[in-house]
């Protein structure tokens, strides 16, 4: 049994959401046998507790199909892996896949998770046909490649002439299990658990791999360890500004104090990792769809009025029709709902957040001009707003937001328009210029055009910029304009903006798309999914990032938070597509 399975194999499982937490691999689908078992001994011995530090159980309730399923409709690498569950499983643990035929297909497969979450331990435990024909072809054998290590109830096989820790944990229990481990101490600590409890509960009603958190795990695990990086991470910080310091003088960041801006985002953070404290318990559950791999966390509030339930309750809810009116072209595209009480916080931790980067350097009186354009900005905004990241000509990134007050909307945007213009603004973004003017689109009405001129020496996005050779010179790169514009306007109680090398073109383009989002099967069956349970829903098209695949049919990451009666939900759509391409790159294809 050598070390490590093939990456590619690993990748494939890890995308199947056959993944039991960072290194834990289960996939779906067993070997086909039709004959009856021979013997399974002491197949119905006594359930036993929860072992310490438990983080999920984990059922594989139809691996058979799923896996079926999965491999069909992904196709290309995930093609040359074996076809069954259970024969992938044996090729990443480095079993001999004859014994992959000797696995149960009718059953579920079983595991647990335990221990530290950032280096958990973990087992799988999948039902053989004949505990006594396996025991024969992997250590009673003459040409068995393994030593039985007998151990309170579990048989661990310990590969012969290779060093320990050299891979995966194999064992056998004493139930008719084979057990596929992390560590040796994971094997029995884990794998009595995994082969005795499990097996009793009543098993998930769908799902094709299903995770259950417990509490214990949330609140005595997770939220711990939660705090403990987040700790680590503001001393990090804290420790880095500290270093810079003393390097340059004890002089202070030229924009902002890395304190006050950690302070900022502790408020934030904290309230997060919060909510996970207050959860009752989590059950994240894998499953093949029509079009790829869906996986949908579902998080119970502790009952009461603690800030799970406060921030599951929260939740504003709609449909998904802004997003899905978006250009189809979009890369990437945003839509956010929130309450009343929420969007006064958003924009009071944003403006914290800014005059903390800026310190002293900001005035007094545009320090005034900027809580305005948030005030006015706040008074303005309905509940939902949209944005998008187009990437195909006109290139840009929109924003539409129904206002419930247009004058306060003007105002919000004419005063950061007007703070772009004084320092420090100014010199953070480089900008020599900014200019005015308006242009009549066609169905829209009349825009606002604001253009930033920035200095030649640093370009906006990246690209140098050269200046144009001699006329004639079709060698010499063409002389590329530095600047950047915004476009926008206020019409039928909907602020629209835009911005880009051409902001009225993507402005333009973005409220009347030849093609929409809708327009895209993949995109359209994982938005109506979500309709009306989603709060916060995010759009990613991959592949339209990349040159060579961007004319691939659409193969979009769909993540929506929402609530689902007094739960909240959190749900992630990974196209077939995508999982394909992947799964491509990872070989080097």
């Amino acid at each position: 049994m050598k070390g490590s399975p093939r990456l590619s194999a690993c990748l494939t499982l890890a995308l199947a959401g056959l993944v039991a937490a960072a290194s834990a691999v289960s996939c779906s689908k067993c070997g086909e046998r039709n004959e009856e078992p021979l013997t399974v001994a002491k197949s119905d011995e006594p359930a036993v507790a929860a072992p310490e530090g438990l983080l999920a159980d984990v059922y594989m309730s139809t691996p058979n199909a799923s896996w079926s399923k999965l491999q069909r409709n992904v196709g290309g690498a995930f093609g040359i892996l074996p076809a069954s569950a259970s024969g992938t499983i044996c090729m990443a643990a480095g079993l001999d896949p004859y014994i992959a035929s000797e696995i149960d297909s009718t059953a579920p497969i079983f595991g647990a998770l335990a221990g530290d979450p950032a280096n958990a331990g973990f087992v799988i435990a999948m039902k053989l046909l004949d505990l006594r024909k396996a025991r024969a072809v992997l250590v009673d054998g003459e040409t068995s490649r393994f030593t039985p290590k007998e151990d309170a109830g579990v048989t661990e096989l310990v590969p012969k002439g290779e060093s320990p820790g050299a891979g995966f944990i194999i064992g056998l229990s004493a139930n008719g299990y084979v057990l596929v481990a992390r560590r040796a101490e994971d094997l029995l600590r884990l794998g009595p658990y995994a082969t005795r409890t499990l097996p009793k509960k009543p098993l998930p009603s769908s799902g094709a791999v299903v995770l259950d958190v417990p509490r214990t795990a949330l609140g005595s695990v997770m939220k711990p360890r939660l705090d403990d990086l987040w700790t680590m991470a503001k001393g990090f910080l804290l420790t880095e500004d500290e270093a810079t310091r003393r390097r340059h003088g004890g002089r202070a960041p030229d924009y902002g104090d890395p304190k006050a801006i950690v302070g900022v985002v502790d408020t934030w953070v904290t309230k997060r990792i919060a909510i996970v404290g207050d959860l009752e318990k989590m059950r994240i559950a894998f499953d093949v769809v029509e079009d790829g791999v869906s996986v949908v966390s579902t998080m119970t509030p502790v009952t009461g009025g603690g800030p799970a339930r406060k921030w599951t309750d929260a939740m504003k809810l709609g449909d998904t029709a802004p997003l899905a009116a978006l250009p189809a072209t979009t890369a990437a595209a945003l839509i956010m709902r929130d309450g009343e009480e929420e969007r006064r916080e958003q924009a009071t931790a944003i403006e914290g957040l800014i005059t903390s980067a800026l310190g002293t350097r900001i005035a007094e009186g545009d320090a005034k001009k900027l809580h305005d354009v948030f005030q006015d900005f706040t008074k303005a905004r309905s509940d939902v707003f949209s944005t998008g990241v187009m990437w195909d000509e006109p290139r840009g990134l929109s924003l539409r937001a129904p206002v419930r007050d247009p004058d306060a909307a003007s105002r919000a945007v004419r005063g950061a328009l007007d703070l772009a213009k004084v320092a420090p603004f100014k010199e953070l973004f480089h900008t020599r210029d900014v200019t005015s003017s308006t242009e009549e689109l066609p169905g829209l009405g009349r825009a606002s055009i604001a253009t930033f001129v920035r200095d030649p020496s640093r370009p906006t996005d990246g690209r140098a910029t050269r200046a144009a050779g001699p006329p004639g010179d079709a060698g010499a790169p063409r002389a590329r304009a530095n600047e950047l514009g915004l476009a926008w306007l206020v019409g039928g109680d909907v602020l629209s903006m835009a911005s880009g090398e051409m902001p009225a073109a993507a402005l333009s383009a973005a409220a009347r798309p030849e093609r929409k989002l809708a327009d895209e099967p993949a995109v359209a069956r994982s938005l109506a999914v979500i309709a009306g349970t989603s709060s916060t829903v995010l759009v990613v098209q991959p592949l339209r990032f990349d040159a060579k695949r961007a004319n691939l049919p659409a193969a979009p990451l769909v993540i929506a938070l929402g609530r689902k009666d007094a739960d909240a939900t959190l749900r992630i759509d990974i196209a077939n597509g995508l999982l394909r391409e992947l799964a491509r790159l990872q070989m080097g294809l």
